[in-house]
Order: structure tokens, then C-alpha cells, then sequence
């Protein structure tokens, strides 16, 4: 091995660079987060909130459990967050389709075009929210996962916008609010249930039926 020349400048050490720990950079933790949310809302669909484990998301969303605890304190959180940002998205897609200047049938028309949309674009979100009520029942530590109030605060503002165009009677506004509710939660059950034609259909035909298009009315005399 040949001597090195003193007057040669010393080769640099390598510079070590040291490991990052934390979360990833916002673009990488964003795009983990979305993984583990979309991960989450298929297993708690599929096997329900007990069944369900850090471990199996994790597998689902290609990840380490340890992973999730970057983003989520436990199950509990995830489930929840998974909840919160369902209902968020989709009380924010009616908000704007709820608008003063529609009638209430202009607003219901929209409204079933909104679930439609959301039906055939996030299929997941039906199954998630169709088991939400249940797995809260059973699991008190998301118990707050049935609160409801801003589905309340829609179906009273549409009954209320109803009464204001004359298209209810206002004796009928709570029945009117009732109604809504019932079918709203009869939907989202028959979406993971019926065929995906079967279910376009069944949201057509509640949209005539309030429209009193679906039902002819009987004709005086008719036995």
C-alpha cells in the first residue's frame, strides 16, 4: 500500500446523517394518514370494532402497527376519527346542495343525488356508517359516535323549509323530520343490502313518493 503524501489534503469524514424519527415529512404523513383511515373503515366494516385490531389495519394498509400510534392515540381514536370524517364530508356536501332559494322538493331531490354520489364514489362510507350505531351500542368508549345532532339540524331545517313553501302542513313539520330520519337510515341500510340497481331504484322512487308521483291516487268510486 503506497504512503500518502503529507502534503495532500486529509480525506473528510463522512458525514453522518442522523435518523429521522417522528412523523414523516406533511406530504408522507398525510398520504400514511389517508392509508390508515381508508384501512380502518374496511376492517371496522368487516369485522366490527372488537374484532377489529391495530394489527389488522396495519396489515391492511401496508404498514407497522406501530405505525398508527404516529397519528392515532388507540383503536378507540381511529374508529372515532374514522366516524367524525365520514359524517363531516358528507353533511358538508349537503350544506351546499341545502340552499334558502330551493323549495323543499328541490332540496330533497338534491339531497338523494348527494347520497347517490357518495354511494357510487365511497362505497366504504355505507358500510362503515351502517354498522356506526350498533358497534356504538355494544363498545361505550365510542359511545359519542351516535351523536346525531347535525342530521337533526338537517331534517328540521328541510321540515321547516317544507312548512315555509306550503309543501307541508306545518302540523305535519315533526312527522315531516321523523320521516326523514327513518329513511335516511333506512337507506344507508338498504345500500349495503340490495343490489347496486336496486338501491339507484329505491332512492328514485322515495324522491317521486314525496313528490306524490309514485302512488296514483284512487279515483272516486273505485271499489
Amino acid at each position: 500500500m503506497p504512503a500518502l503524501d503529507p502534503r495532500s489534503p486529509r480525506p473528510q469524514a463522512r458525514r453522518r446523517v442522523p435518523k429521522r424519527v417522528g412523523r414523516p415529512p406533511a406530504s408522507d404523513g398525510e398520504l400514511t394518514r389517508r392509508r390508515i383511515l381508508d384501512a380502518a373503515q374496511v376492517c371496522f366494516s368487516t369485522h366490527g370494532y372488537r374484532e377489529t385490531s391495530n394489527r389488522l389495519v396495519a396489515d391492511a394498509a401496508h404498514i407497522t402497527p406501530g405505525t398508527i400510534y404516529h397519528y392515532f392515540a388507540n383503536k378507540q381514536d381511529l374508529f372515532l376519527n374514522v366516524h367524525e370524517e365520514i359524517q363531516r364530508s358528507i353533511i358538508d356536501a349537503l350544506e351546499a346542495v341545502i340552499t334558502p332559494e330551493l323549495t323543499f322538493s328541490e332540496s330533497i331531490d338534491k339531497m338523494l343525488r348527494v347520497f347517490l354520489e357518495i354511494y357510487i364514489e365511497h362505497p366504504n362510507w355505507t358500510k362503515f356508517t351502517s354498522v356506526v350505531r350498533t358497534e356504538a351500542r355494544r363498545n361505550p368508549e365510542i359511545s359519542a359516535a351516535q351523536n346525531d345532532k347535525a342530521w337533526r339540524d338537517i331534517f328540521r331545517r328541510l321540515a321547516e323549509k317544507g312548512v315555509a313553501s306550503g309543501e307541508i302542513d306545518s302540523s305535519s313539520r315533526r312527522a315531516m323530520q321523523a320521516v326523514l330520519s327513518a329513511v335516511v337510515f333506512g337507506l344507508t341500510q338498504h345500500g349495503i343490502e340490495a343490489s347496486a340497481t336496486d338501491h339507484v331504484e329505491c332512492v328514485r322512487g322515495f324522491g317521486l313518493l314525496l313528490r306524490g308521483m309514485l302512488v296514483k291516487p284512487q279515483l272516486a268510486g273505485a271499489v
